[in-house]
């Protein structure tokens, strides 16, 4: 096992310790119920949220501003990748514990279709995160899989985490999500038109 393997399944286990735990730490506090399970899914969506931010950026802000910490960022966006999928994947966990404990909740089959359709992305994503996987299907293939799926899941947070601001529980906080996500398609757009400019420079 290489040096790289070895730290990214430290990651990997480190991340489901730590989001399990935390999940655990809500449920236990506020007592087992459906509440409780929402709370705990709530606070692992948003943290995958903020990771896959940040993953969205890291080529882009290494791009418009180069230097040690933008270099740093886009460096660590693997480990950031097997972090996010980690932490989803926990998240997957409490959403089928959920229905499990609650059977008379209903789960709209658009909804299970999407969802499915990320989680299998994020799966694959994840584990060709890993040195093995990256070699086997190669990079062509693996850049087709990170660009669709980056796409998708981001179109799956939107989706999911921004309601409509005529919803009445459009709160603070999901305003915040609202600025953040845009900050973050100008901060990709403007990289995007930059070396579109570049490139017919050249």
């Amino acid at each position: 096992m290489t040096r790289s393997t070895r730290r990214n399944f430290t990651i990997l286990a480190a991340v489901a310790a730590a989001s399990t735990f935390l999940a655990w730490a809500v449920i236990t506090l506020n007592g087992f119920s459906d509440d409780s399970l929402r709370i705990s899914l709530r606070l692992s969506a948003r943290i995958s949220f903020m990771l896959f931010l940040v993953i969205f950026v890291a080529r882009p802000l290494a791009q418009l501003f180069p230097g040690p910490a933008t270099r740093t960022l886009l460096r660590e966006r693997r480990s950031l990748g097997i972090a996010f999928g980690t932490n989803h994947i926990v998240h997957l966990a409490l959403i089928a514990c959920r229905y499990t404990a609650f059977p008379e909740l209903e789960y709209p089959v658009s909804s299970g279709i999407v969802g499915g359709t990320a989680y299998l992305l994020i799966l694959l994503m994840l584990i060709t995160s890993f040195d093995g996987p990256t070699r086997a299907i190669g990079p062509k293939a693996w850049r087709v899989l990170h660009k669709t799926g980056l796409y998708f899941v981001g179109f799956v947070f939107v989706t999911t985490l921004l309601p409509d601001p005529g919803d009445p529980l459009f709160t603070f906080e999901r305003a915040w999500f609202v600025v953040l996500t845009v900050i973050a398609l100008v901060i990709r757009m403007t990289a995007w038109f930059a070396r579109r400019k570049n490139a017919s420079r050249a």
